[in-house]
């Protein structure tokens, strides 16, 4: 399955790439299009690596044209999502769970319960995203 379609599958909030488009021959033109590929359907922040160097300014450039947006330099805060345990388990869990753990199954019981203690925990809370440029 091309990485594409397996994020599209999962559909991420944000998609965040961490350097070293290139590879060790200085080639970047397929993962930069990747890259832009993702960008076109999902928010995407991205750092570039010590193998990008050489190109830095032109991949950059390409990055950007394609909508994703640099994280070098600055941090970027993510709220967490103001979501129901209902509707969390619904959409991301589904109902197979729900009936395990309805039928007694433990293993079921014990992963809703840590979900729900999960997203009380992180209500309010952030990710913060940075990224450090090395160039």
């Amino acid at each position: 399955m091309m990485l594409e379609s397996m994020v599209d599958k999962i559909d991420p909030d944000i998609v965040v790439v961490t350097g070293n488009l290139s590879n060790s021959s200085g080639e970047y033109s397929k993962a930069v299009k990747t890259v832009g590929d993702l960008a076109k359907k999902h928010s995407v922040v991205y750092v570039l690596g010590e193998l990008d160097s050489p190109n830095a300014d032109t991949i950059r450039n390409k990055l950007n044209e394609y909508g994703a947006t640099s994280i070098e330099d600055i941090s970027m805060e993510i709220p967490s999502p103001d979501v129901s345990y209902d509707s969390f388990v619904k959409e991301y869990i589904g109902d197979k769970y729900v009936r395990q753990a309805q039928s007694g199954d433990k293993d079921a019981s014990d992963y809703l319960e840590y979900t729900k203690k999960a997203l009380e925990e992180s209500k309010g809370k952030s990710i913060v995203l940075s990224g450090l440029a090395l160039m």
